[in-house]
């Protein structure tokens, strides 16, 4: 998993080389789109959750082929004087950037951070970036399989779960020890709507609706597109008169 990837890569890190912080940050390839903290071994607020994307980094990274050495924080990243407060905060002396990327698709960063002066200097760029190249790889193919897994899962158009998926959840958890309802929902002149309004009316009608019967079940419900305009709703652990108050609710 990612998670594992990044717990192992930042413990590996830290315990090799003479950085003391080391965190992983994950982004797509949407510049205002925040970052991701993927794995850090620190817990300051500033490497946690989700955080706005620095402009000033990011040129940075593109203009040094993807290693930056930040031995003067101040200067170097004057631009943006609210990292450099956060920096100063944390007691954060020297930085190292390392852009991760594969197959001309951004994928986030390596971040080591100095509590002391001395230490950048002597690091080797091409090294640093053979590192960044193996993380890429190992994140990539990671993000490629749960891609690939997801497709093999969920509808593409409304991401709700696929037949497939509710076939096999009919077939493993559906048993006479627990009460469950099966809900199928069709909708009327849906083909008009396409033949009237074009197919992009049609898919963004399907997805609201979606949406509408993803609000009307329970949280433990699973909701399927089983194909066209037809949905299917397995409800686990659910008395009738429930079943009929939340087929009612669907349709209304």
């Amino acid at each position: 998993s990612l998670d594992d990837i990044g717990r192992e890569a930042v413990s590996a890190i830290a315990s090799h080389t003479s950085a003391p912080l080391v965190s992983i940050s994950l982004c797509d390839d949407h510049p205002t789109t925040p970052v991701t903290i993927l794995a850090s071994n620190w817990r300051s607020p500033l490497q946690q959750g989700r955080l706005a994307r620095i402009a000033l980094l990011d040129e940075l990274l593109d203009a040094s082929d993807g290693v930056v050495l930040v031995t003067d924080i101040a200067k170097q990243l004057a631009r943006e004087p609210n990292f450099v407060a956060h920096c100063e905060r944390d007691g954060i002396r020297e930085l190292v950037l390392i852009k991760l990327h594969h197959g001309g698709r951004e994928l986030g960063t390596l971040v080591f951070q100095y509590l002391k002066p001395g230490y950048v200097e002597e690091l080797d760029p091409e090294i640093l970036r053979a590192l960044g190249k193996m993380l890429s790889l190992a994140i990539s193919n990671t993000q490629h399989f749960l891609d690939l897994e997801y497709r093999a899962s969920h509808d593409s158009l409304t991401g709700l779960r696929n037949r497939s998926v509710l076939h096999g959840c009919f077939a493993t958890e559906v048993d006479t020890s627990n009460a469950a309802a099966l809900l199928l929902l069709d909708l009327d002149r849906f083909k008009a709507v396409n033949d009237t309004c074009g197919h992009l009316a049609g898919d963004n009608m399907l997805r609201e609706i979606a949406k509408l019967i993803r609000d009307k079940v329970r949280d433990s419900d699973l909701v399927a597109r089983l194909g066209g305009d037809e949905f299917g709703m397995l409800l686990l652990r659910c008395p009738l008169d429930k079943a009929r108050q939340i087929a009612d609710d669907v349709c209304n």
